[in-house]
């Protein structure tokens, strides 16, 4: 090869590393542009968690109040919340309630 070809390789070669090292350094810009907005995201999430938990409990006060009391108007607020809220509170069985037991009976 003359010195001719090898100059216009070497240059060639020269101009690809520093077209590289632009496009790497713009990537690495972007990723921590990202980076930030992902942190930003990361923070409002971890300061909404003690809120949520605050919140559901509300949601669970409101919602044993709506069935205990029956109260139509709570009920419609939570619906419109996206919490179902079952139709009544079961009521807890009572000994009058179940079935009475056969008296076992005794095998000879």
């Amino acid at each position: 090869m003359t010195n001719r070809v090898i100059y216009w390789k070497a240059i060639g070669f020269s101009i690809l590393a520093l077209l590289l090292t632009v496009a790497y350094a713009l990537r690495v810009y972007s990723n921590n542009d990202l980076r930030r907005v992902i942190d930003a995201r990361q923070q409002q999430i971890n300061a909404a968690q003690p809120l949520g938990q605050l919140y559901q409990g509300v949601a669970q006060s409101l919602m044993g109040y709506a069935m205990e009391r029956d109260d139509r108007a709570v009920r419609d607020f939570l619906t419109q919340e996206g919490i179902e809220v079952p139709a009544a509170k079961p009521a807890a069985p009572t000994p009058q309630d179940s079935p009475a037991k056969p008296a076992p009976t005794k095998s000879k």
